[in-house]
């Protein structure tokens, strides 16, 4: 009866001793007793940029959930290939990783992206754009959380288009007067508009605004339209000027017809590149270049961005990175207002009043000009090529991927869903990233129209055999700015892909190249 009251007494010990090793495995106590899960989480980045806001993120996400997260920086170069070599070869791959778009299907034909499971039902229009949640899905799943995006907006300085809007406006109000007086019958209409008055000092913000809506192009036609109109600014020296090298903001133009693998840019078998609206929006394109006279081979990112700053024009194309940049020029200018400001009061020159600090503004932009200009600006989004074809930008959007071969899948999914999501309220701010789901107040100029012209955009395409589909268009796009023949030109590229997607050569026949009617060809 000893030995088995002993034998007893000896499985519940080792029972005991197994449940303890089995917590201490996933907890561990702080000095005040208080257990931790020292659950862990690795995730693997290659974008340096947000190195400092994700081991923020990843801390604050410890405190909260008990999970530690690893965050791991690596190279872009043959990333899919180093996580498929950790993950099968040396059994220390990530559980999540943050990839673009465009290698998702690779990843998952390896094995690497597993199907996300969404307990929290996120993945849904009520949180991300569509564009978001068709550059996350392949085949049918979705691979991953949509992280941040990059795409082109249409950026315009808001001092100029308020000037010219003003103008507008007082047009408006003294036609509508002087029609009423002519109506009266004492005056003919042509007297009656050289009687009438409208001081610009008298329209309200609501007057101005109503103008801006109303002079602001609503397509890429419409830019040309804008620029015949309207003078341009004395101290401006264009009206647009955009870093036509780059497809990323030229694809706007043919973006909607040149189809490459349907909405979700993972079908093969729906490539469709040469037709003729595709043809018509890069005619149009090509015709850009004769009102703007911009040359590809000079005009740079970085020198489009400064002539922006300093008001040298008055619309350009920008991607996110300008927009951060431009921002910091804003940031500086309004400083040195304020700190201009806050020096006249303080000798006693300037009363605080809201009216005085207005006009020490003022001052302070006079003296200022040829250092800061006040480039406060606005986007548009576009969504028309002219009144009847569309136009879509293309976008870049960065995936929380789920790695397949993780044993972590959940946790990881956790912690992708908090950094989409949760913490991206703070994206912006932190990193100058703007996140792909919806914020509420983020802090972001014109967030509404980023957000509808992100809506609106084309993802990279997924499809393997199309991996050099974009090096193309942006050959394509040149060549057409510097006046190649747009339907040769198109044919080619178009021909190319299409035999890299059949795997074998391939014959396209040619189509008429259509006429333009547009109102700068009457």
């Amino acid at each position: 009866m000893g030995k088995r009251i002993l034998g007893f007494l000896f499985v519940i010990i080792l029972f005991v001793t197994m449940v303890y090793g089995h917590l201490t495995n996933h907890y561990s106590v702080t000095d005040t007793g208080k257990a931790i899960s020292s659950e862990q989480v690795i995730l693997w980045y290659s974008d340096a940029g947000m190195s400092d806001y994700i081991n923020s993120i990843s801390l604050t996400y410890e405190k909260e959930s008990g999970v530690k997260v690893i965050p791991v920086l690596v190279s872009a170069v043959e990333m899919l290939d180093s996580i498929q070599n950790a993950s099968v070869h040396e059994d220390n791959g990530p559980d999540i990783y943050i990839i673009t778009n465009d290698s998702l299907e690779k990843a998952y034909l390896s094995g690497l992206a597993a199907e996300v499971q969404d307990k929290d039902m996120i993945l849904n229009t009520t949180y991300y754009p569509m564009s978001a949640l068709n550059a996350a899905t392949y085949n049918g799943k979705i691979l991953g959380y949509p992280l941040y995006f990059d795409t082109s907006f249409l950026v315009y300085n808001k001092e100029y288009v308020r000037n010219i809007a003003k103008g507008y406006v007082v047009d408006n109000k003294i036609t509508e007067m002087a029609t009423a007086l002519a109506g009266e019958g004492e005056l003919t209409e042509e007297q009656a508009l050289g009687e009438v008055r409208v001081d610009e000092s008298s329209l309200t913000d609501e007057d101005i605004n109503a103008g801006v809506y109303e002079v602001l192009p609503n397509s890429l036609v419409g830019i040309l339209e804008f620029a015949d109109k309207y003078d341009l600014p004395e101290t401006a020296e264009g009206f647009m000027e955009w870093n036509v090298a780059d497809v990323l903001y030229d694809y706007i133009f043919a973006g909607a017809y040149m189809n490459i693998g349907g909405e979700c840019t993972d079908m093969a078998d729906q490539v469709d590149l040469y037709n003729e609206n595709a043809m018509y929006a890069l005619s149009i394109f090509q015709d850009f270049n004769q009102f703007f006279s911009i040359d590809a081979h000079e005009t740079t990112y970085d020198s489009v961005t400064e002539d922006f700053i300093k008001g040298k024009t008055v619309f350009t194309f920008a991607d996110i990175t300008m927009l951060s940049k431009i921002d910091e020029a804003v940031k500086a200018y309004d400083n040195s207002v304020a700190e201009n400001v806050v020096e006249a009061t303080e000798e006693g020159t300037v009363e605080e009043t809201a009216e005085t600090t207005e006009e020490t503004a003022d001052v302070q932009e006079e003296e200022t000009e040829e250092e800061l200009f006040p480039c406060h600006y606005g986007i548009v989004n576009i969504g028309m090529l002219n009144d009847t074809l569309r136009a879509q930008p293309l976008s870049i959007t960065t995936v929380a991927t789920i790695n397949a071969y993780s044993d972590k899948k959940e946790e990881g999914e956790a912690f992708a869903k908090y950094l989409a999501i949760d913490a991206g309220k703070e994206m912006y701010a932190r990193t100058g990233r703007i996140p792909a789901a919806y914020m509420e107040n983020p802090g972001i100029t014109d967030y509404d129209a980023i957000m509808d012209t992100y809506a609106n955009s084309v993802p990279l395409t997924k499809i393997p055999e199309c991996s050099n589909y974009w090096m193309q268009a942006e050959v394509l796009y040149t060549s057409i700015w510097n006046g190649d023949d747009v339907n040769s030109s198109l044919l080619n590229m178009a021909t190319q892909i299409m035999s890299q997607v059949k795997g074998e050569e391939v014959t396209i026949e040619s189509i008429g190249t259509p006429t333009i009617e547009e109102y700068y060809k009457e």
